[in-house]
């Protein structure tokens, strides 16, 4: 167990070699912090800190391809949304902060919707720059989900062959179990304590959306922390997804547009192909077969 990326992070690596073990595992929670490091919006000195900074401003930072790859993810995820997904609604934050005891006014929301304008952000040629005052990007969304999935191919260039890599709920497993046969993994109850349902997974990714961990308390009501881009309103239809694929990004990223869609989210997850599991406000489940 190791924290990064704000989260409690895990990793189980399978093998007869402790050496080769150990070595995998420090490589691994190295990498976690790197990502960290990069892309994330606290520090001021990574990668999507001084691209925010300069929001505004002409000068441009250079993407490489690892940055270039988010970037395109994030816009493919914009456009099979439809908005729904927007990198740059993080700006939002600022109205929605922790300790509001008011609900705020439709003004003030207007104001904050004219910075969140993915297609207006400036990546294709290999340098971002937001082009107004007060933009931002935030891959919150995806950059857990992107690592765990980097984490596990980068095992298995380092020979380990069975490994769970779990950050902060972000799951990608490969291999078998240390018992053999497919890894379990809990699904938690949004309203509960202990997992909803049990899954068993080989060679697959589970991720995770909800706001039944994360909310705000406003005049008597919770609302959850993830906010509709769109409106600038948090969601309350769905109270939880979690979505099986084979790379924990697309788990990660189908999961959290389904909670922004609401009521839709089902139909877009049953028409995504994916193996997915949902919870609505009223405690009702809904999802494929596992």
């Amino acid at each position: 167990m190791f924290k990064a990326m704000g989260s409690p992070c895990e990793l189980r690596l399978v093998g007869d070699d402790p050496s080769l073990l150990q070595d995998a595992s420090r490589w691994a929670q190295d990498e976690t912090r790197r990502f960290e490091r990069k892309y994330s919006r606290f520090k001021e000195d990574s990668l999507v800190g001084r691209i925010n900074a300069r929001a505004g401003l002409s000068d441009a930072l250079d993407l490489d391809e690892e940055a270039m790859a988010l970037f395109g993810y994030a816009d493919q995820c914009y456009r099979v949304s439809e908005g729904a997904f927007d990198v740059t609604s993080g700006c939002l934050r600022r109205v929605w902060f922790a300790g509001r005891k008011t609900l705020p006014p439709q003004e003030e929301l207007q104001t904050m919707l004219k910075l969140v304008d993915w297609p207006a952000v400036e990546w294709a040629r290999g340098e971002a720059r937001l082009p107004v005052k007060g933009m931002e990007i935030d891959f919150g969304g995806i950059v857990k989900e992107y690592a765990a999935d980097a984490l596990i191919e980068g095992l298995k260039r380092r020979g380990v062959t069975s490994a769970l890599v779990n950050l902060g709920g972000d799951i990608r497993c490969a291999g078998e179990h240390p018992d053999g046969g497919a890894w379990p993994i809990g699904v938690q109850h949004p309203f509960e304590s202990g997992p909803i349902a049990t899954l068993l997974l080989t060679d697959k990714a589970i991720a995770s959306s909800g706001g039944y961990e994360r909310y705000l308390e406003i005049e008597g009501r919770r609302y959850s922390h993830i906010i509709d881009p769109r409106t600038g309103w948090p969601v309350d239809a769905l109270a939880a997804v979690s979505v099986v694929s084979d790379q924990a990004v697309v788990s990660g990223s189908l999961a959290t547009i389904a909670i922004v869609l609401g009521e839709r989210g089902l139909e877009f997850l049953s028409a995504s192909g994916a193996t997915w599991f949902a919870v609505d406000r009223t405690g009702k489940t809904f999802g494929t077969h596992i």
